[in-house]
């Protein structure tokens, strides 16, 4: 039973698009610096040199896309009130997450990198949230309000499938 009062962007709904389009990136930002910064501070020789350059606009490519899809997809949530901004921001959660990580551990085994415990906890820090959120959006009233957002068969559709 839909709780029918619940509708609009506010309680975890409201949380979720903060975090989706602010935190995140704004954390991601802060982590990819601390780790560029580790790895100068533990090879200082690395970074005159062109693959230092690379990794970095690769780094900062990647934030600036993932960061991209993820304020689409708040936007989304915010002005958009129809089912498919939930669909869309469901997608946009597990490519910035589990998708991309993916990506690197597969990219680490193709240069011949030992896939490291660090990578397989970034993968799994990646899937909790992401599985976390896309129930949240699944099987929330507020969202199911909000963008009539149904699961299962709308009501036009079980009465159109009983036509005949």
């Amino acid at each position: 039973m839909v709780n029918e009062d619940l509708r609009g962007i506010g309680g975890w709904l409201l949380f979720f698009v903060i975090v989706l389009m602010l935190v995140g990136p704004a954390l991601a930002g802060i982590s990819i610096m601390a780790e560029l910064e580790a790895a100068v501070v533990e090879e200082p020789e690395w970074a005159t040199t062109l693959d230092y350059e690379d990794a970095v606009m690769g780094a900062w490519f990647v934030w600036g896309f993932t960061t991209l899809l993820a304020v689409i997809a708040g936007l989304l949530l915010i002005f958009r009130r129809k089912p498919s901004s939930v669909w869309v921001t469901i997608s946009t959660l597990w490519v910035i997450g589990p998708i991309l990580n993916s990506l690197v551990l597969f990219d680490s085994y193709l240069v011949g990198e030992s896939i490291t415990a660090e990578l397989w906890v970034g993968m799994l820090r990646s899937l909790i949230p992401a599985g976390i959120w896309t129930a949240y959006l699944l099987l929330s009233d507020r969202v199911a309000n909000t963008y009539d957002f149904r699961r299962g068969p709308s009501s036009q559709e079980k009465y159109e499938g009983t036509k005949s």
